[in-house]
Protein backbone atom coordinates (compact mmCIF):
# COMPACT_ATOMS: atom_id res chain seq x y z
CA UNK A 1 0.00 0.00 0.00
CA UNK A 2 2.76 2.60 0.90
CA UNK A 3 4.68 1.86 -2.44
CA UNK A 4 1.57 2.57 -4.10
CA UNK A 5 0.95 5.74 -2.50
CA UNK A 6 4.23 7.21 -3.21
CA UNK A 7 3.95 5.77 -6.53
CA UNK A 8 1.33 8.41 -6.73
CA UNK A 9 2.54 10.97 -4.70
CA UNK A 10 5.77 10.72 -7.57
CA UNK A 11 3.53 10.62 -10.50
CA UNK A 12 0.19 13.10 -9.63
CA UNK A 13 1.26 16.70 -8.71
CA UNK A 14 -2.57 17.22 -7.97
CA UNK A 15 -3.18 14.24 -5.65
CA UNK A 16 -0.27 15.41 -3.53
CA UNK A 17 -1.39 18.85 -3.79
CA UNK A 18 -4.53 17.67 -2.47
CA UNK A 19 -3.32 15.57 0.14
CA UNK A 20 -1.17 18.31 1.83
CA UNK A 21 -3.88 20.66 1.62
CA UNK A 22 -5.99 17.63 3.68
CA UNK A 23 -3.16 17.81 5.70
CA UNK A 24 -3.05 21.30 6.79
CA UNK A 25 -4.88 22.24 10.04
CA UNK A 26 -6.25 25.51 9.19
CA UNK A 27 -7.35 23.93 5.71
CA UNK A 28 -9.86 21.62 7.38
CA UNK A 29 -11.15 24.25 10.17
CA UNK A 30 -12.58 26.37 7.26
CA UNK A 31 -13.43 22.81 5.42
CA UNK A 32 -15.80 21.93 8.30
CA UNK A 33 -16.78 25.78 8.40
CA UNK A 34 -18.27 25.36 5.15
CA UNK A 35 -19.88 21.93 5.61
CA UNK A 36 -21.52 23.19 9.23
CA UNK A 37 -22.56 26.41 7.35
CA UNK A 38 -24.02 24.54 3.98
CA UNK A 39 -25.67 22.24 6.11
CA UNK A 40 -27.59 24.35 8.71
CA UNK A 41 -28.34 26.78 5.15
CA UNK A 42 -30.22 23.61 3.44
CA UNK A 43 -32.12 23.19 6.43
CA UNK A 44 -33.45 26.61 6.91
CA UNK A 45 -34.13 26.51 3.42
CA UNK A 46 -35.62 23.57 2.62
CA UNK A 47 -38.05 24.54 5.99
CA UNK A 48 -39.19 27.87 4.64
CA UNK A 49 -39.63 25.30 1.40
CA UNK A 50 -41.63 22.93 2.98
CA UNK A 51 -43.22 26.27 4.57
CA UNK A 52 -44.64 28.04 1.73
CA UNK A 53 -45.70 24.44 0.15
CA UNK A 54 -47.77 24.03 3.02
CA UNK A 55 -49.13 27.50 3.11
CA UNK A 56 -50.22 27.21 -0.77
CA UNK A 57 -51.50 23.77 -0.19
CA UNK A 58 -53.76 24.73 2.77
CA UNK A 59 -54.60 28.00 1.07
CA UNK A 60 -55.68 25.87 -1.83
CA UNK A 61 -57.22 23.17 0.35
CA UNK A 62 -59.13 26.37 2.08
CA UNK A 63 -60.21 27.81 -1.26
CA UNK A 64 -61.51 24.71 -2.69
CA UNK A 65 -63.28 23.90 -0.05
CA UNK A 66 -65.66 27.28 0.21
CA UNK A 67 -65.58 26.90 -3.64
CA UNK A 68 -66.70 23.13 -4.02
CA UNK A 69 -70.91 22.96 -3.20
CA UNK A 70 -72.91 20.13 -3.43
CA UNK A 71 -76.78 19.90 -4.60
CA UNK A 72 -78.46 18.09 -2.92
CA UNK A 73 -80.96 15.23 -4.97
CA UNK A 74 -84.15 16.83 -5.71
CA UNK A 75 -82.99 19.77 -5.19
CA UNK A 76 -81.38 22.78 -7.78
CA UNK A 77 -79.60 25.88 -6.64
CA UNK A 78 -79.51 29.39 -7.74
CA UNK A 79 -76.33 31.02 -7.90
CA UNK A 80 -75.86 34.34 -6.17
CA UNK A 81 -73.38 37.34 -7.10
CA UNK A 82 -72.98 39.65 -4.24
CA UNK A 83 -75.92 37.74 -2.82
CA UNK A 84 -77.90 38.96 -6.20
CA UNK A 85 -79.83 36.26 -7.99
CA UNK A 86 -78.04 35.78 -11.36
CA UNK A 87 -79.10 33.74 -14.53
CA UNK A 88 -77.02 31.03 -13.50
CA UNK A 89 -78.17 27.31 -11.56
CA UNK A 90 -77.22 24.06 -10.52
CA UNK A 91 -78.71 20.57 -10.85
CA UNK A 92 -77.95 18.19 -8.28
CA UNK A 93 -74.17 17.51 -7.69
CA UNK A 94 -70.45 19.00 -7.46
CA UNK A 95 -70.15 22.47 -8.38
CA UNK A 96 -67.42 24.89 -8.68
CA UNK A 97 -68.20 28.78 -7.72
CA UNK A 98 -65.85 31.66 -6.79
CA UNK A 99 -65.96 31.78 -2.97
CA UNK A 100 -65.54 35.68 -2.51
CA UNK A 101 -68.47 37.02 -4.26
CA UNK A 102 -70.55 33.82 -5.24
CA UNK A 103 -73.16 32.09 -3.32
CA UNK A 104 -75.97 29.60 -3.86
CA UNK A 105 -79.22 29.48 -2.96
CA UNK A 106 -81.22 25.69 -2.97
CA UNK A 107 -84.56 24.82 -3.20
CA UNK A 108 -86.60 22.19 -3.31
CA UNK A 109 -87.30 21.07 -6.98
CA UNK A 110 -89.92 18.33 -6.78
CA UNK A 111 -93.12 19.06 -8.12
CA UNK A 112 -95.86 20.60 -5.19
CA UNK A 113 -99.02 20.92 -5.19
CA UNK A 114 -101.29 23.74 -4.27
CA UNK A 115 -104.84 24.54 -3.29
CA UNK A 116 -107.09 27.25 -3.84
CA UNK A 117 -110.42 27.76 -2.26
CA UNK A 118 -112.99 30.88 -2.65
CA UNK A 119 -116.56 31.67 -2.19
CA UNK A 120 -118.61 33.09 -4.80
CA UNK A 121 -121.83 34.58 -5.68
CA UNK A 122 -123.28 32.42 -8.49
CA UNK A 123 -126.01 34.19 -11.35
CA UNK A 124 -128.78 33.30 -9.02
CA UNK A 125 -127.65 34.98 -5.71
CA UNK A 126 -126.59 32.00 -4.06
CA UNK A 127 -123.68 31.11 -2.60
CA UNK A 128 -121.33 28.64 -3.66
CA UNK A 129 -117.53 27.39 -2.87
CA UNK A 130 -114.93 26.84 -5.44
CA UNK A 131 -112.30 24.52 -4.61
CA UNK A 132 -109.50 23.77 -6.98
CA UNK A 133 -105.99 22.54 -6.77
CA UNK A 134 -102.96 22.42 -9.33
CA UNK A 135 -99.43 20.97 -9.77
CA UNK A 136 -96.51 22.91 -10.59
CA UNK A 137 -92.54 23.46 -9.94
CA UNK A 138 -89.95 26.06 -10.02
CA UNK A 139 -89.00 26.91 -13.51
CA UNK A 140 -85.91 28.52 -13.66
CA UNK A 141 -85.55 29.55 -17.56
CA UNK A 142 -87.98 32.06 -16.73
CA UNK A 143 -85.32 35.20 -16.87
CA UNK A 144 -86.29 38.76 -15.07
CA UNK A 145 -84.58 42.24 -15.77
CA UNK A 146 -83.79 43.80 -11.99
CA UNK A 147 -82.18 47.00 -11.24
CA UNK A 148 -79.68 46.73 -8.93
CA UNK A 149 -77.03 49.81 -7.81
CA UNK A 150 -78.55 51.73 -10.60
CA UNK A 151 -78.01 48.92 -13.21
CA UNK A 152 -80.15 46.56 -14.77
CA UNK A 153 -78.77 43.00 -14.48
CA UNK A 154 -80.99 39.49 -15.71
CA UNK A 155 -81.71 37.19 -13.10
CA UNK A 156 -83.70 34.08 -12.40
CA UNK A 157 -87.18 35.24 -11.72
CA UNK A 158 -88.06 32.77 -8.97
CA UNK A 159 -88.20 33.53 -6.24
CA UNK A 160 -88.89 37.24 -6.18
CA UNK A 161 -89.37 37.31 -2.76
CA UNK A 162 -90.20 34.51 -1.48
CA UNK A 163 -92.33 31.26 -2.24
CA UNK A 164 -95.42 32.07 -0.27
CA UNK A 165 -96.05 35.39 -1.30
CA UNK A 166 -95.24 33.86 -4.92
CA UNK A 167 -98.50 31.34 -4.69
CA UNK A 168 -100.45 34.01 -2.67
CA UNK A 169 -100.34 36.06 -6.15
CA UNK A 170 -100.94 33.16 -8.07
CA UNK A 171 -104.22 32.04 -6.03
CA UNK A 172 -105.73 35.57 -5.98
CA UNK A 173 -104.90 35.30 -9.72
CA UNK A 174 -106.61 32.35 -9.99
CA UNK A 175 -109.99 33.17 -7.95
CA UNK A 176 -110.26 36.21 -9.66
CA UNK A 177 -110.98 34.21 -12.85
CA UNK A 178 -113.27 31.63 -10.86
CA UNK A 179 -114.93 34.68 -9.73
CA UNK A 180 -116.12 36.33 -12.72
CA UNK A 181 -117.14 33.16 -14.10
CA UNK A 182 -119.13 32.13 -11.19
CA UNK A 183 -121.09 35.25 -11.54
CA UNK A 184 -122.37 34.55 -14.83
CA UNK A 185 -123.44 30.83 -14.61
CA UNK A 186 -126.44 29.66 -12.53
CA UNK A 187 -126.23 26.35 -10.20
CA UNK A 188 -127.21 24.25 -12.74
CA UNK A 189 -124.45 25.70 -15.30
CA UNK A 190 -121.73 25.47 -12.08
CA UNK A 191 -122.15 21.93 -11.64
CA UNK A 192 -123.29 20.65 -15.71
CA UNK A 193 -120.07 22.35 -16.97
CA UNK A 194 -117.51 21.70 -14.41
CA UNK A 195 -114.96 19.99 -17.14
CA UNK A 196 -115.48 23.54 -19.11
CA UNK A 197 -114.82 25.41 -16.55
CA UNK A 198 -111.84 23.83 -15.30
CA UNK A 199 -110.61 23.77 -18.81
CA UNK A 200 -110.98 27.11 -19.23
CA UNK A 201 -108.79 27.96 -15.98
CA UNK A 202 -106.17 25.01 -17.06
CA UNK A 203 -105.29 26.76 -20.52
CA UNK A 204 -105.43 30.04 -18.79
CA UNK A 205 -103.07 28.92 -15.88
CA UNK A 206 -100.75 26.97 -18.25
CA UNK A 207 -100.90 28.36 -22.06
CA UNK A 208 -98.81 31.42 -23.51
CA UNK A 209 -101.80 32.13 -25.68
CA UNK A 210 -105.56 30.27 -24.40
CA UNK A 211 -107.34 29.00 -27.08
CA UNK A 212 -110.65 31.28 -26.54
CA UNK A 213 -107.85 33.91 -27.86
CA UNK A 214 -107.57 32.65 -30.96
CA UNK A 215 -109.28 29.49 -31.54
CA UNK A 216 -108.02 29.03 -35.08
CA UNK A 217 -104.60 27.72 -33.17
CA UNK A 218 -106.40 24.41 -32.62
CA UNK A 219 -107.04 23.55 -36.04
CA UNK A 220 -103.74 24.09 -37.10
CA UNK A 221 -102.07 21.09 -38.58
CA UNK A 222 -99.30 19.08 -36.71
CA UNK A 223 -96.60 16.96 -37.97
CA UNK A 224 -98.02 13.37 -37.56
CA UNK A 225 -101.64 14.01 -37.48
CA UNK A 226 -103.37 11.52 -38.44
CA UNK A 227 -105.75 11.47 -41.57
CA UNK A 228 -108.91 11.38 -38.86
CA UNK A 229 -107.55 14.29 -36.33
CA UNK A 230 -107.25 16.52 -39.78
CA UNK A 231 -110.56 15.94 -40.86
CA UNK A 232 -111.14 17.05 -37.53
CA UNK A 233 -109.34 20.13 -37.47
CA UNK A 234 -110.77 20.62 -40.76
CA UNK A 235 -114.37 20.45 -39.53
CA UNK A 236 -113.67 22.57 -36.09
CA UNK A 237 -112.41 25.55 -38.72
CA UNK A 238 -115.45 25.48 -40.29
CA UNK A 239 -117.57 25.66 -37.59
CA UNK A 240 -115.40 28.08 -35.51
CA UNK A 241 -115.92 30.38 -39.06
CA UNK A 242 -119.58 29.57 -39.14
CA UNK A 243 -119.70 30.76 -35.17
CA UNK A 244 -118.11 34.02 -35.94
CA UNK A 245 -115.34 32.84 -33.01
CA UNK A 246 -112.10 33.09 -35.35
CA UNK A 247 -111.04 36.58 -33.75
CA UNK A 248 -111.56 35.03 -30.25
CA UNK A 249 -114.63 34.20 -28.10
CA UNK A 250 -115.95 37.07 -25.72
CA UNK A 251 -118.52 36.12 -23.92
CA UNK A 252 -118.18 33.62 -21.08
CA UNK A 253 -121.06 31.04 -21.53
CA UNK A 254 -119.50 30.96 -25.28
CA UNK A 255 -116.01 29.97 -23.96
CA UNK A 256 -117.33 27.42 -22.11
CA UNK A 257 -119.24 25.88 -24.99
CA UNK A 258 -116.03 26.62 -27.10
CA UNK A 259 -114.35 24.08 -24.30
CA UNK A 260 -117.00 21.75 -24.94
CA UNK A 261 -117.40 21.70 -28.20
CA UNK A 262 -113.86 21.26 -28.91
CA UNK A 263 -112.32 19.51 -25.93
CA UNK A 264 -110.26 16.45 -28.24
CA UNK A 265 -108.26 19.53 -30.10
CA UNK A 266 -108.07 21.24 -26.34
CA UNK A 267 -106.90 18.39 -24.21
CA UNK A 268 -104.10 17.80 -27.05
CA UNK A 269 -102.98 21.33 -26.84
CA UNK A 270 -102.40 20.81 -23.20
CA UNK A 271 -100.35 17.41 -23.48
CA UNK A 272 -98.11 19.06 -25.96
CA UNK A 273 -97.57 22.12 -23.71
CA UNK A 274 -95.12 19.82 -21.76
CA UNK A 275 -92.96 19.78 -24.59
CA UNK A 276 -92.48 23.84 -25.58
CA UNK A 277 -90.25 24.98 -22.25
CA UNK A 278 -89.70 28.54 -24.39
CA UNK A 279 -93.17 29.13 -23.93
CA UNK A 280 -95.29 30.32 -20.63
CA UNK A 281 -98.46 31.77 -19.41
CA UNK A 282 -98.37 35.25 -18.41
CA UNK A 283 -98.98 33.93 -14.45
CA UNK A 284 -95.42 31.46 -15.26
CA UNK A 285 -94.13 34.49 -16.27
CA UNK A 286 -94.75 36.60 -13.47
CA UNK A 287 -93.73 34.27 -10.96
CA UNK A 288 -91.46 32.07 -12.14
CA UNK A 289 -92.74 28.61 -11.85
CA UNK A 290 -94.13 26.07 -14.61
CA UNK A 291 -97.86 24.99 -13.95
CA UNK A 292 -98.63 21.47 -15.34
CA UNK A 293 -101.72 20.79 -14.22
CA UNK A 294 -105.28 22.17 -13.12
CA UNK A 295 -107.96 20.35 -11.22
CA UNK A 296 -111.00 22.23 -10.43
CA UNK A 297 -113.95 20.25 -7.56
CA UNK A 298 -117.03 20.11 -7.39
CA UNK A 299 -118.73 22.85 -6.45
CA UNK A 300 -120.23 23.05 -2.38
CA UNK A 301 -123.10 24.85 -1.62
CA UNK A 302 -123.84 26.24 2.24
CA UNK A 303 -126.56 24.39 3.83
CA UNK A 304 -128.91 28.28 2.95
CA UNK A 305 -128.08 27.22 0.07
CA UNK A 306 -129.30 23.74 0.04
CA UNK A 307 -132.33 24.62 1.14
CA UNK A 308 -133.02 27.30 -0.92
CA UNK A 309 -131.97 25.01 -4.06
CA UNK A 310 -134.03 22.27 -2.49
CA UNK A 311 -137.08 24.54 -2.25
CA UNK A 312 -136.83 25.91 -6.01
CA UNK A 313 -136.42 21.96 -7.00
CA UNK A 314 -139.77 21.80 -4.89
CA UNK A 315 -141.29 24.94 -6.26
CA UNK A 316 -140.44 23.94 -10.17
CA UNK A 317 -141.99 19.95 -9.84
CA UNK A 318 -145.06 21.36 -8.38
CA UNK A 319 -145.30 23.67 -11.30
CA UNK A 320 -144.68 21.38 -13.47
CA UNK A 321 -147.07 18.82 -12.51
CA UNK A 322 -150.05 21.92 -11.99
CA UNK A 323 -149.30 22.51 -15.56
CA UNK A 324 -149.66 18.71 -16.25
CA UNK A 325 -152.59 18.19 -14.70
CA UNK A 326 -153.99 21.53 -16.28
CA UNK A 327 -153.13 20.15 -19.85
CA UNK A 328 -154.84 17.71 -19.32
CA UNK A 329 -157.70 18.89 -17.81
CA UNK A 330 -158.65 20.96 -21.16
CA UNK A 331 -157.73 17.43 -23.01
CA UNK A 332 -160.69 16.22 -21.38
CA UNK A 333 -163.03 19.46 -21.75
CA UNK A 334 -162.08 19.56 -25.45
CA UNK A 335 -162.64 15.91 -26.11
CA UNK A 336 -165.95 15.81 -24.01
CA UNK A 337 -167.16 18.23 -26.81
CA UNK A 338 -167.96 20.96 -23.85
CA UNK A 339 -170.30 18.45 -21.96
CA UNK A 340 -167.92 18.47 -18.97
CA UNK A 341 -166.76 21.72 -17.34
CA UNK A 342 -162.64 22.14 -16.23
CA UNK A 343 -163.77 22.15 -12.88
CA UNK A 344 -165.13 18.39 -13.35
CA UNK A 345 -162.24 17.37 -15.16
CA UNK A 346 -160.07 18.21 -12.39
CA UNK A 347 -161.81 17.04 -10.11
CA UNK A 348 -162.14 13.36 -12.29
CA UNK A 349 -158.04 13.45 -12.78
CA UNK A 350 -157.65 14.25 -8.90
CA UNK A 351 -159.32 11.33 -7.97
CA UNK A 352 -158.12 8.90 -10.40
CA UNK A 353 -154.30 10.21 -9.61
CA UNK A 354 -155.44 10.19 -5.63
CA UNK A 355 -153.67 13.54 -5.67
CA UNK A 356 -156.18 15.07 -2.50
CA UNK A 357 -153.95 18.43 -1.55
CA UNK A 358 -154.39 19.10 -5.35
CA UNK A 359 -158.65 20.04 -4.16
CA UNK A 360 -158.37 23.51 -6.39
CA UNK A 361 -155.83 23.69 -9.01
CA UNK A 362 -156.32 27.30 -10.23
CA UNK A 363 -155.63 28.37 -13.80
CA UNK A 364 -152.11 29.90 -12.90
CA UNK A 365 -150.63 26.40 -12.15
CA UNK A 366 -150.12 26.45 -8.85
CA UNK A 367 -150.48 23.72 -6.94
CA UNK A 368 -150.13 22.56 -3.65
CA UNK A 369 -149.51 19.03 -1.31
CA UNK A 370 -148.80 17.65 -4.46
CA UNK A 371 -145.32 14.78 -4.39
CA UNK A 372 -143.12 15.03 -7.68
CA UNK A 373 -143.50 11.90 -8.14
CA UNK A 374 -147.13 11.59 -9.36
CA UNK A 375 -145.99 13.57 -12.42
CA UNK A 376 -144.52 10.42 -13.78
CA UNK A 377 -147.50 8.80 -13.38
CA UNK A 378 -149.73 11.62 -14.88
CA UNK A 379 -146.95 11.47 -17.97
CA UNK A 380 -147.82 8.44 -18.54
CA UNK A 381 -151.46 8.81 -18.42
CA UNK A 382 -153.07 8.61 -22.55
CA UNK A 383 -156.10 10.10 -23.65
CA UNK A 384 -158.18 10.14 -21.27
Amino acid sequence: MKSILEKLLSTSTVFRNVVGLLSDESTMIWFYKFIFVATITALVFNAVVIAVLLAVVAIAVLYLGKSLVIVKAKTRAIVLENDNRTTESFREGPHIINPFSDSIMPYDNTGRTSDVSSSFICKDDLSVTLNAAYQWRPDLSIIDTKEVGGVYIKVIKFPENSEKVAIDQVNFWLKSIMGRITSQLSRTELNSKKREIERLLDCSARLKKPPHKDPLMICKPCDGDSAGVSDQKKKAEAEIKAKGWENGVKKISERLEFYGDFSDLIDELLIKEHEKYDEHSIIEEMYGIDIEKFELFDPIFTEETKKAIAAAKEAEARLQISKTITDKANERVAASGGKISFQSALDSIEVELQLPGVSRVSHNHRVEGTAPEKLIILGSEGGK
